[in-house]
């Protein structure tokens, strides 16, 4: 009898892809080796037992959907892909900020207290390896934590994803990522769109993405399926194109906009975001050591930076889940359709010798003072004597319980515990005040 091939665990591949519209399905083009996704399929049955039965006589699916956990080593490039699901940056679009005329790059999280954080993403996740795949769409990385020891430096979390679909290729190459955007003011009128030398009949001035992708699927040379069109309407948000079905993996001309039939002065201006044909990227690893760490604690914003915590040896960072699934009677949808805020729990905690500055803070708890803590990581050089890469988390806080600790690595010390709360006097991307902000600096471009 021939041997039969068993997917071995170690040859897992996992790779994920970042969503231009939430659950809409992209090619999966990034593998984080610095971070371990488990994704579990969850399916949730309605049961019915009949009377005069002494067994449920029938079942019905209800709920379908996968939950899970990430973790890995605290890492300078790799935290920025759960940061940006969970929170999103502060500016629309890739890539984050340059700092000056600098390779470096600042990733600013700097979420609102009150309504709706600018732009968190989700992603398409693929888990398996070159024979085929499960494909989760609409993964939502749905908390974070960052755990920094005397021996250890960790982040972990929880997400989620909509039911995996199985059997699926594995993306080895990037599929093209066209985008077409307004410049100036469109009031009215049609415009049209060439694809490798076909042009589309007339379409409207403020057409959604539905509309467009019709459109282009009515050339001779653009299949059903061979594009997705998502954003829109076109005279708000920027529409992307992603070419995939015959057209996927493999470099594609650059579509053009005929804007003459518009009114208003501006014109759709088209552009590419990503090139098709280009290999699957790893994202290179950079981690937190512990010789990067400091601690810092202060009475006022003002001051946040100025007083380190002279022998701190833990410090942890903790935003509890703050998205979760949204189920709809729907039937366009097998599983949940959307995703809903709901309020997180958001810590803070250092732990310290038995000493005069613990002493002081312990002493501080029964009055409850407002206090500004910081964790900061700085790790090696981008731009030599100009930038580090760095992890920057400041804190607004209030004393939550501390805990004795009689023997921690021989030593008696305090971990002091503070609930992160709204300040009016935390002046960053918000005015009106924040509660917490992490700000990550590195040589990434995009996600």
């Amino acid at each position: 009898m021939a041997l039969l091939d068993v997917r071995a665990a170690v040859d897992t591949i996992l790779q994920i892809g970042l969503e231009r519209e939430y659950g809409v399905r992209v090619a999966a083009t990034r593998r984080l080796p610095g971070v371990n996704i488990s994704l579990n399929p969850q399916a949730e049955f309605q049961l019915f037992r009949a009377r005069g039965f002494n067994i449920s006589t029938t079942s019905v699916p209800q709920k379908m959907w996968a939950n899970g956990t990430w973790n890995g080593i605290a890492d300078y490039n790799q935290a920025v892909y759960p940061l940006s699901g969970l929170i999103g940056l502060q500016t629309a679009g890739e890539p984050a900020t340059p700092i000056g005329a600098t390779n470096a790059r600042s990733w600013l999280f700097a979420p609102v207290s009150s309504g709706r954080d600018p732009l968190p993403k989700s992603f398409t996740i693929e888990e398996g390896d070159e024979d085929a795949v499960q494909v989760g769409e609409g993964l939502k990385f749905s908390s974070f934590g960052l755990e920094w020891t005397n021996d250890a430096s960790n982040m972990t979390g929880n997400l989620f994803a909509r039911f995996p679909i199985d059997n699926e290729p594995l993306t080895t190459k990037t599929d093209e990522e066209q985008q077409i955007a307004k410049s100036g003011t469109v009031t009215a009128g049609t415009f049209t769109i060439t694809y490798s030398a076909q042009t589309t009949a007339a379409i409207d001035f403020d057409a959604t993405a539905a509309e467009i992708q019709t459109a282009l699927e009515a050339l001779s040379n653009i299949a059903p399926g061979d594009v997705v069109v998502s954003g829109g309407p076109i005279s708000i948000t920027p529409i992307i194109i992603i070419f995939q079905g015959t057209l996927a993996a493999t470099n594609q001309t650059q579509v053009t906009v005929d804007s003459t039939g518009l009114t208003g002065g501006g014109t759709y201006v088209a552009s590419t975001l990503t090139a098709g044909g280009a290999d699957v990227t790893s994202i290179p690893q950079s981690p937190v050591s512990r010789m990067h760490v400091d601690i810092f604690v202060n009475d006022t914003f003002g001051t946040l930076g100025d007083t380190k915590v002279a022998q701190a040896y833990a410090g942890d960072f903790r935003i509890g889940d703050k998205v979760q699934p949204f189920w709809a009677l729907n039937t366009d949808y097998d599983s949940f359709q959307s995703t809903v805020r709901i309020a997180a729990d958001v810590t803070a905690s250092f732990s310290t010798p038995h000493n005069a500055q613990s002493r002081a803070l312990y002493n501080a708890v029964k009055t409850n003072p407002w206090k500004w803590v910081r964790l900061l990581a700085t790790g090696n050089e981008i731009d030599a004597g100009v930038n580090n890469e760095t992890i920057r988390v400041d804190v607004a806080c209030k004393f939550g319980n501390p805990e004795k600790q009689e023997d921690a690595n021989g030593v008696f010390g305090y971990k002091f515990n503070f609930n992160s709360l709204h300040n009016a006097d935390f002046i960053s991307e918000h005015a009106s005040g924040a509660a917490y902000e992490i700000e990550v600096i590195n040589s990434l471009t995009g996600l």
